[in-house]
């Protein structure tokens, strides 16, 4: 698969631009290794105004299969998605948000950040 993502959160913006950040959130467990993503910002509101970058394609070297709540993520392993392996609580998550360039890198900052964009259930990590 091959797919051009949007990137609603401000300030992860610059880190997918300059390769710091190569990590993010996706609803659903669609993604496997060796598809290609890219990305795109707004000039303005999302969804209603022109692209303010686009990058190009980066090789998606993992998804992680995770499922998201209000108390924190469980954790699946993809060739066996039926049970989960392990759960964190979003006070243990804060290399996770760090990765993920939520600011502040904290592990309840980034579940407001998920929550507030409805990456809540089945999700992806994914990594490039």
């Amino acid at each position: 698969m091959k797919r051009m993502l949007p990137i609603t959160y401000k300030p992860k913006e610059a880190g997918i631009r300059d390769g710091s950040i190569r990590q993010t959130f996706r609803k659903d467990w669609k993604f496997i290794p060796g598809d290609e993503i890219g990305f795109y910002g707004w000039v303005g509101k999302p969804y209603r105004s022109k692209w303010s970058f686009k990058t190009e394609y980066f090789t998606v070297r993992s998804a992680l299969p995770v499922v998201v709540s209000e108390d924190g993520i469980e954790w699946y392993i993809a060739s066996t998605p039926d049970e989960p392996v392990a759960f964190s609580t979003w006070d243990k998550l804060n290399d996770v948000a760090k990765l993920d360039g939520i600011d502040p890198p904290t592990g309840t900052a980034l579940r407001d950040v998920l929550l507030s964009n409805g990456v809540t259930g089945k999700s992806q990590i994914i990594r490039w």
